[in-house]
């Protein structure tokens, strides 16, 4: 499912024309992942404490056993989510299934860590690149307009035209700018 999931995600990111857009769909669907791979562990660290008749689990000791489900949930995704970023004091494991458990758990979440750090970063990045190239563009035409002693109404003008220039520059792309239809076009 998960794999069906990412195909379809990326057809569909595939149907915008905006390089943000894509760029922040790809950003919340790394945040959709940590949430579900959160809720899957979380179920399981549950499942693991509360399973048989253990006195020694993390759910007995803590006295979990008789609060409602949305706090055990809560308490286990919450245990969850910590363990990507180095674990948490409040919940602990009591034996040593939970004690495997954990360090695999741990194990897992910090290299997955790593990896969504370094794909948010580099998704911003893109995304600051984006939009550095036309506000540097802005800021160079107003310091030249200052710089000329052109006034401000007119400044005015001129850059909400550059503005709209750039938005319409956005939204067609000449030939002549796509290096890969070079190489798709030639028979």
């Amino acid at each position: 499912r998960l794999v069906r999931m990412r195909e379809v995600l990326k057809l569909f990111m595939e149907r915008f024309q905006s390089d943000r857009l894509v760029i922040l769909l790809q950003i919340t669907q790394t945040v959709a992942v940590v949430v579900g791979m959160a809720h899957v562990i979380a179920c399981l660290w549950y499942g693991l404490g509360s399973m048989g008749e253990r006195d020694d689990s993390w759910v007995r000791i803590d006295q979990l056993d008789e609060a409602s489900l949305a706090y055990r949930y809560a308490t286990s995704l919450h245990w969850s989510l910590s363990q990507f970023s180095g674990g948490m004091d409040e919940v602990t494991p009591h034996n040593t299934e939970e004690r495997f458990f954990a360090v695999l758990v741990f194990l897992v979440s910090f290299i997955t860590a790593a990896m969504i750090v370094s794909e948010l970063t580099s998704s911003l990045t893109r995304l600051h690149l984006l939009a550095s190239h036309y506000q540097r563009q802005i800021t160079l035409m107003r310091r030249y307009l200052m710089q000329n002693r052109i006034s401000d109404r007119l400044t005015l003008r001129v850059l909400r035209n550059a503005h709209h220039a750039i938005k319409e520059q956005q939204q067609t792309m000449p030939e002549d700018r796509v290096e890969l239809l070079g190489l798709v076009s030639e028979p």
